[in-house]
């Protein structure tokens, strides 16, 4: 009976430990989350909205050369809409905002469509 009793003890005593290490790890998240959200409220919205009615457009007009069969203007036409949206101040924000948070970061446009796979922009709008 004592040793049932000293096993529960030491099992309950032990159980805050873990719980505590936690507690450290999500305060230190949620910290992140604050300067990522501090951050991201420096963003013009004015701006963000442009970008995403630019990027509506880019894909109306993209499906259209696709579905004319101009596959190739379409592929050029994507990558330079591309190009363009990574170098916008806008976006250039966003990714550095996102870097506060490392599990979150956005990789470098630039980057991932050089190391994109050799798949076509016409075989992803349809």
């Amino acid at each position: 009976m004592k040793k049932n009793f000293l096993i529960s003890a030491l099992f309950f005593l032990l159980i805050p430990l873990p719980a505590q290490a936690q507690d450290i790890d999500v305060n230190k998240m949620m910290e992140q989350m604050a300067e990522v959200s501090n951050c991201m409220g420096k963003i013009d919205r004015e701006k963000m909205a442009q970008l995403e009615e630019s990027a509506r457009q880019m894909e109306r007009e993209i499906s259209q050369l696709c579905q004319a069969g101009k596959r190739d203007e379409a592929q050029k036409k994507a990558l330079s809409h591309a190009k363009k949206i990574a170098a916008d101040p806008a976006v250039q924000q966003i990714k550095r905002c996102s870097e506060l948070l490392p599990e979150m970061a956005l990789p470098d446009l630039e980057t991932a469509l050089k190391d994109a796979p050799a798949g076509h922009i016409c075989d992803e709008v349809q």
